[in-house]
């Protein structure tokens, strides 16, 4: 008895050993939330003339991940079921987004989005085609149905002054979106 106590004690200082040499010099990354700071837009007018194209959306659930100067991205394909400023030729875009930041959220499989965008200011690569939400989630509302009246709801940023001149009935703020 004394002797298999001798046993596993050794084993398990061996183990011990071979555990530490193993992991010697490997860091721990910290989990961080992110964040970003981005400029207030001033409302509907503004969000308005910084859009390139202005687009409602269905999310397709298909991205992928990929780096762009050390940064991670999220480039999401999106289906495209109306255009309001921009090429009315639209069917499918794609969106670059900074991965993990709760204030760019990605739109869900599904879930239906007036989005705000401009155009990627990468003259070549893989950015080249890509649309980015203006103000980070500034420019990103989800369409929700109630009693059957469309409207819109903050995505992922809350900017009082523009969700202020949003409210309503969607029909008629896509007029005022129009002009």
């Amino acid at each position: 008895m004394k002797k298999a106590l001798i046993i596993v004690s050794i084993i398990l200082c061996m183990c011990i050993i071979v555990f530490k040499l193993s992991t010697a010099g490997t860091k721990v990354k910290p989990i961080m939330k992110s964040s970003a700071s981005y400029t207030k837009i001033n409302g509907l007018d503004e969000l308005k003339q910084l859009s390139s194209t202005i687009v409602e959306i269905v999310g397709t659930g298909k991205y992928k991940i990929v780096d762009y100067k050390g940064i991670p991205m999220r480039v999401s394909t999106l289906k495209v079921t109306e255009v309001l400023k921009g090429n009315n030729q639209l069917t499918e875009i794609s969106i670059m987004q900074t991965e993990g930041l709760e204030t760019e959220t990605p739109p869900a499989k599904g879930e239906k989005l007036l989005l705000f965008l401009r155009d990627s200011r990468e003259p070549e690569g893989q950015f080249k085609s890509c649309y980015v939400p203006l103000g980070g989630g500034q420019g990103m509302y989800k369409i929700k149905v109630k009693d059957n009246k469309k409207h819109l709801e903050v995505h992922c940023m809350k900017n009082d002054v523009i969700l202020k001149d949003l409210s309503g009935d969607y029909d008629e703020v896509k007029l005022k979106i129009k002009d």
